[in-house]
């Protein structure tokens, strides 16, 4: 075998099932463990080789949650986000009081967000929808208004009308934009997988509230189960000749801890990941 020339970290890749991640830096290390025979008559033991233990770890350059997801859950881990109503509009929205109009300086995404003046308690604001939710776990809201407290306005959804599914408000800081978790793991897919109608009821301490509603959406997570295996593909190119590499591939990998953190604005959010290999004897390592 002809050995490759010089090649750097410019010259390396790394795969996680199929797809090429932008990483700092990657390590694969490998421990051998050793037998030991004593033998009478010598000052020292005989000794062979033993256990093989392979590890890995990496850092992205960009954060990937789905390497979270395959730390924590079974099947991928997958999550989705699903618009229900963007804000950017109200013609999907009808007041049964008080005044909507549609803000543009005052949002939280997009171009704009719904901005309503409701005139008394029992005021009703309600979209037309069609979403299923079957499988979600919440349905998130950011929600500003310049009145606090637990009795401003509460949340619901339906297949046939919003007090089907209902959700209890506490305005945390009057004119601070707050986002809002509406927990709805618990409600049977059958109540959930047809929505027609979602939308906010005024309570008795909504007053003379200017309240603002923007980017309402349905996400689904995951729960923690054994994690996800998946193949791991690092490969090095002789950047004089193409068809001389070093690639190691590990089809059994798993992750063992993962890191999300971050300081100030100087430093990048870059997610340390490591992991092992279920079984070593599977990896198959390309010299050429």
């Amino acid at each position: 075998m002809t050995a490759p020339t010089k090649m750097t970290g410019q010259d390396a890749e790394l795969t996680i099932d199929g797809v090429v991640i932008a990483h700092s830096d990657f390590e694969m290390s490998w421990s051998r463990g050793t037998v030991t025979q004593p033998r009478a008559g010598a000052a020292s033991p005989r000794k062979q080789p033993g256990m093989t233990d392979v590890k890995f770890k990496f850092t992205n350059l960009d954060i990937l949650g789905d390497h979270m997801a395959k730390l924590l859950a079974d099947a991928g881990g997958s999550g989705t986000n699903l618009v229900i109503d963007a804000c950017d509009s109200s013609s999907n929205w009808a007041a049964s009081a008080g005044v909507l109009s549609v803000e543009t300086l005052t949002l939280k995404e997009g171009a704009g967000s719904l901005h309503f003046e409701p005139d008394a308690s029992g005021n009703t604001l309600i979209a037309t929808v069609t979403k299923d939710l079957t499988g979600y776990h919440y349905i998130t809201v950011w929600i500003r208004s310049s009145v606090a407290g637990a009795s401003v306005l509460s949340m619901g959804f339906g297949e046939a009308a919003i007090t089907e599914q209902t959700h209890a408000i506490t305005i945390q800081q009057a004119d601070v934009w707050q986002k809002e978790m509406f927990d709805i793991s618990a409600i049977p897919d059958s109540s959930k997988n047809g929505v027609t109608l979602i939308g906010f009821t005024m309570l008795s301490g909504v007053g003379t509230a200017d309240i603002y509603f923007d980017d309402i959406n349905g996400l689904k997570g995951f729960k923690l189960g054994r994690g996800t295996q998946f193949t791991l593909i690092a490969r090095a190119t002789d950047p004089t000749d193409s068809t001389r590499f070093v690639e190691i591939m590990a089809p059994n990998c798993f992750f063992t801890s993962a890191t999300f953190s971050w300081k100030d604005a100087s430093t990048f959010i870059d997610g340390p990941v490591s992991g092992e290999i279920e079984d070593a004897d599977e990896i198959v390592i390309t010299p050429t």
